[in-house]
């Protein structure tokens, strides 16, 4: 082999490092947008119209003093963190944010070796002649192979010393609480009874998904799994399922999910909370692998770039 085509194949193998590397930061970044939630500002937002909230999403709650606010936007105060080391890196110091202070996630960004939230504060404040929501960037820096990684558990862990999540946003005044859906008595589901067992007392699913020995039917106020056509656990928490999406390059690669096939890609499976495993074979190409933590309501698309034997 001339020198010219080792270095090619040290090239190929590189750019196809750095294209795994950012998938997996891609995916951190998408968990990140559905755990928070994110809210959408129209692009006319101004100080003192709440109304340029489009979309008002999740929010968290400052659990740590340290962080400042800016009035104008255009001015948002950014802040690093390392660890315990917290500086102001640009902006407008308008506002120490105190501590139990609530905000909404409006942004949330995965870099090389940052993870960074754009927030906005829920009230309004006023200090001297300004009044406004305030805006502020907080930049968590990690060692860049656990982002590469797609480590979520450490960067979760990171953030969760600085926010608190708040389950519900803000309701309008005057605004009720919707009626919760009825829960099917309890004494009606025991352990190993069959699907049709459980069809039979709660009725037809609102959804229902199977792939190798498992099942899961979905009805208003709990999921129930089944293993081996067994029911083996019930999900009373009313969590909304995950949506995991997954196409591949080339298509029509099999996909597996805890080690149980499930279709050919492109595949789009509603999965309930929870770890998994997921694999991406086709003859001639390397194995694609991805450990992923699915939250409730969450939407995770993947994108497998097989690599061919050929270029280990």
């Amino acid at each position: 082999m001339t020198l010219r085509a080792v270095g090619l194949v040290i090239l190929c193998l590189s750019l196809s490092v750095q294209a795994q590397d950012r998938g997996r930061r891609d995916e951190v970044e998408q968990t990140l947008a559905a755990r928070y939630r994110l809210t959408t500002v129209g692009t006319g937002f101004m100080r003192g119209t709440p109304d340029a909230i489009r979309r008002a999403g999740g929010i968290v709650i400052l659990r740590r003093a340290g962080l400042c606010g800016a009035f104008d936007r255009a001015r948002i105060c950014s802040t690093a963190i390392r660890g315990e080391r917290v500086e102001v890196l640009s902006g407008s110091k308008d506002v120490n944010l105190p501590q139990g202070e609530q905000f909404y996630i409006n942004s949330a960004t995965v870099g090389t070796d940052v993870v960074g939230l754009g927030l906005l504060s829920v009230r309004t404040f006023t200090q001297g002649s300004q009044s406004g929501r305030l805006w502020a960037a907080a930049n968590f820096f990690f060692p860049p192979d656990l982002l590469s990684r797609g480590d979520v558990s450490k960067v979760y862990s990171e953030l969760d010393q600085w926010f608190g999540q708040q389950d519900s946003v803000p309701l309008a005044a005057g605004a009720g609480m919707p009626p919760k859906p009825a829960v099917p008595p309890e004494v009606q589901l025991k352990p190993g009874m069959s699907r049709d067992e459980i069809v039979s007392a709660l009725g037809a699913p609102i959804q229902e998904v199977k792939f190798g020995d498992r099942t899961w039917l979905t009805y208003s106020a709990l999921v129930a799994v089944l293993e081996r056509n067994a029911l083996v656990s019930v999900d009373r928490s009313g969590q909304p399922p995950s949506k995991l999406s997954v196409v591949s390059e080339p298509p029509g690669a099999e996909l597996y999910v805890d080690g149980s096939f499930v279709g050919s890609t492109p595949v789009a499976l509603p999965l309930p909370a929870g770890r998994y495993k997921v694999s991406v074979q086709s003859k001639g190409y390397q194995t694609w692998q991805r450990d992923l933590q699915l939250l409730s309501g969450a939407e995770i698309n993947l994108r497998a770039q097989l690599v061919p034997e050929t270029s280990k």
